[in-house]
């Protein structure tokens, strides 16, 4: 049996490791790439092709930006399939690094950090166009590089914790979250180079500098994207309560939470009760992997596990205590557990990636509009068909629902609110193509809870004009014209 010591500081063979990491996860994840879409992706891949510079979360294009100059190839969004599986993997490789300056020793942090690696939730966005992979990476860079500043000197040191605390903030507005852990993170790092920080100077000094980190991460944002140096309250909170799904917890909790994460989170549980960790390390982890968690519970919001890779690093430095002693039966339990976590992974994306193509829908569109015309899209989890044919205008019909849903009008109310918008479209172009892909996917609540306005409108639609349904497993379509006469 041989007890590792745990090490505050990566040595060179830890690089080596995180590298090697980094390398082989990038590629398993842009190898495994899934072809459908989720959520904000299809939206981000579009922003990105057709040239828009900033979105909501202001990291994610300009690094889709950089990583277009390595890209091969003429995939117009295949800049943000790499991206994607490029903040993954180099993801892992620093959260590997994170959990070393934590104090795992490297047989835990290593086992700990291919369990995340294979963990569904990361497979998942590892292997999807979302922004979430990178938000992965900035906390995991962050959380690595912070431990290692030169705390000696505070005046170097806070600042540039503030900054990492802001390239966070700019990966996703969530990361506001770790605000509270990120002083605790700069107490572990000063107490192991110098007197810790006086229970004043934290509330006082180091708090406040980490705070404004983040608002002035905020303010060049917004100035960036939108002319003002203020950020939109309105607009914040109108996402976050417009999103916030409490009657869903308990699907929070199954599909946001237990399957993302899978044997992560026992593991993290048996690890904490172990207790084998420094003081102040343990309550660093324990307020960066509680908060945000607490918080995600009341919104109730599982995006098949984004968002906890928010904080996934810490959890991994909080697992990797399971695992100080090399021995035959934990090498042989961390095997075991990898292989039920690379199944579990399997299933997780298997279930959900089972069609949907995008290229299929971009063919079917050519093949009945041609080149041009006018085409209504209804889906969310595909981008706009006008970045591969430019000649064709389309009309988000899931928008315009969207917002009707918002504004909780009655279907009948959508109706006739929306189908002389439809009249006036027709009247110029004669003919439209109506996307019903919304069939199929009702097991997704944001789909279902439209579906009560798709129907009537198709059904009002089949009434008053001439159309022919296009049949696809996938990407069925509705064609609609004018009656003759």
């Amino acid at each position: 049996m041989a007890v590792e010591q745990p090490s505050e500081r990566p040595e060179a063979g830890d690089f080596l490791s995180a590298l090697a990491l980094a390398a082989v996860f990038t590629t398993a994840y842009r190898l495994a790439f899934q072809d459908r879409m989720l959520g904000d992706g299809a939206g981000l891949a579009t922003f990105f092709a057709r040239g828009d510079s900033y979105a909501h979360h202001f990291l994610y294009l300009p690094a889709c930006r950089f990583v277009a100059v390595f890209t091969p190839g003429d995939d117009p969004i295949g800049p943000a399939k790499l991206l994607s599986a490029l903040a993954a993997g180099v993801g892992i490789g620093l959260t590997y690094l994170a959990a070393r300056a934590f104090g795992a020793a490297r047989f835990g942090a290593l086992t700990a950090t291919l369990l995340l690696a294979l963990a569904p939730g990361l497979v998942f966005f590892g292997t999807t166009v979302e922004v979430h992979a990178l938000h992965f990476l900035a906390v995991s860079l962050a959380a690595w590089a912070m431990l290692g500043l030169p705390w000696r000197r505070p005046a170097v040191a806070l600042p540039l914790a503030g900054a990492l605390a802001g390239v966070c903030f700019w990966g996703h507005q969530l990361s506001v979250l770790l605000g509270p852990g990120w002083v605790y993170v700069a107490q572990l790092a000063r107490s192991r180079r110098a007197e810790p920080f006086a229970t004043r100077t934290l509330l006082l000094v180091v708090g406040p500098v980490l705070l404004l980190g983040i608002l002035a991460s905020s303010a060049l944002a917004n100035y960036l994207r939108a002319g003002s140096l203020l950020p939109s309250a309105s607009e914040e909170l109108g996402i976050l309560t417009a999103f916030q799904r409490p009657p869903e917890a308990m699907m929070f909790f199954w599909d946001g939470w237990l399957l993302p994460l899978a044997l992560l989170l026992p593991l993290a549980g048996f690890a904490f009760a172990m207790g084998e960790m420094e003081r102040r390390a343990q309550r660093a982890l324990f307020v960066l992997i509680l908060l945000p968690t607490a918080f995600l519970f009341w919104w109730g919001v599982s995006e098949r596990g984004g968002y906890v890779l928010g904080h996934a690093p810490f959890l991994v430095a909080l697992c990797a205590l399971a695992f100080r002693e090399v021995t035959k039966r934990a090498v042989a339990l961390a095997a075991t557990m990898l292989v039920v976590q690379g199944a579990a992974s399997w299933w997780f994306v298997t279930d959900w990636d089972r069609g949907w193509k995008v290229e299929e829908r971009v063919e079917l569109v050519r093949e009945h509009l041609g080149e041009e015309g006018l085409f209504v899209a209804a889906v969310d989890n595909a981008p706009s068909i006008e970045i591969y044919l430019p000649g064709v205008r389309e009309v988000s019909l899931w928008d315009t629902v969207g917002r009707a849903y918002t504004e909780e009008m009655s279907p009948r109310e959508f109706v006739d609110w929306y189908l002389p918008q439809v009249r006036t479209l027709l009247a110029t172009t004669g003919g439209a193509l109506v996307e019903l892909g919304f069939e199929g996917q009702e097991d997704r609540s944001i789909v279902a809870a439209r579906l009560e306005y798709y129907r009537p409108l198709v059904a009002a639609l089949r009434e008053e004009y001439a159309t022919k349904r296009i049949e696809h497993p996938w990407w069925p379509m509705l064609w609609v014209e004018r009656r003759d006469g």
